[in-house]
């Protein structure tokens, strides 16, 4: 199995650098085999909230980050195909970003996936909706609805992160 982590860039008005880091985690859930009668299943799972550090540009995990100006906002997720078939390489996800203005990102086209394999993403975006302690992230797997699923219900996941509101 293999697991690929794409960080996206800022996310506003206009989307910042798309930056990729590939490496090959091996999970032990990949089969490496996909049945030709079978169905590919993508599903989204939240694994992390926080903000991306200035001066470092890493990811740094956060219960309750700040919305004040100038940070940038990140969460972390995954995509895994849990299903029996490889999917086709020209699915792309969106993640529906609480920004103001509200932001939709919409991935580039992503690579196929095995049975069993994941991909895990972090976009960070800043001008944050300011006034609220939670704020809602949705990630949809299939935006363009090109992989033949056994189940979409997994595919669109709305999460809530506390925030420490900015006045």
């Amino acid at each position: 199995g293999s697991t690929n982590t794409n960080t996206t860039g800022t996310a506003h008005n206009t989307p910042g650098n798309t930056t990729t880091n590939v490496q090959q985690i091996p999970t032990g859930n990949s089969t490496g085999t996909s049945n030709p009668n079978g169905q590919a299943d993508l599903a989204v799972t939240f694994l992390d909230f926080g903000y991306v550090d200035a001066a470092t540009n890493a990811f740094v995990s956060s219960t309750s980050p700040s919305t004040a100006p100038g940070m940038k906002l990140a969460v972390k997720f995954s995509i895994a195909n849990i299903g029996t078939k490889v999917t086709t390489d020209n699915w792309q996800f969106a993640a529906n970003l609480p920004t103001m203005p509200n932001y939709i990102y919409q991935s580039d086209i992503q690579r196929a996936l095995m049975p069993g394999d994941r991909i895990e993403y972090t976009i960070a975006f800043d001008e944050a909706i300011r006034k609220q302690s939670s704020l809602s992230i949705t990630v949809n797997a299939d935006s363009n609805n090109r992989v033949n699923e056994r189940d979409k219900a997994n595919n669109l996941v709305t999460k809530q992160f506390s925030v420490t509101k900015a006045q």
